[in-house]
């Protein structure tokens, strides 16, 4: 996932303040995966595990979040 400016900024922050910490990817109240934080991570990208869940799956989860971009 690429996030805009502002979504970039709140991950560094996030994943700054998670470093050696649990973070999880929830969607939809589901939990999809929750991954240990290594370090602050800039630039705007967070990504779930391919091997996780299916191509369909995951073009699923990206239509979930543009629909609730357009909120």
């Amino acid at each position: 996932m690429q996030l805009d400016k502002e979504g970039a900024m709140k991950w560094s922050t996030a994943t700054e303040k998670s470093t050696s910490k649990q973070l999880a990817f929830v969607l939809n109240d589901e939990l999809l995966q929750v991954a240990t934080v290594n370090g602050r991570i800039e630039g705007g990208a967070a990504a779930l595990n391919p091997g996780i869940y299916t191509r369909q799956e995951l073009d699923s989860f990206i239509k979930i979040i543009k629909q609730e971009r357009k909120r």
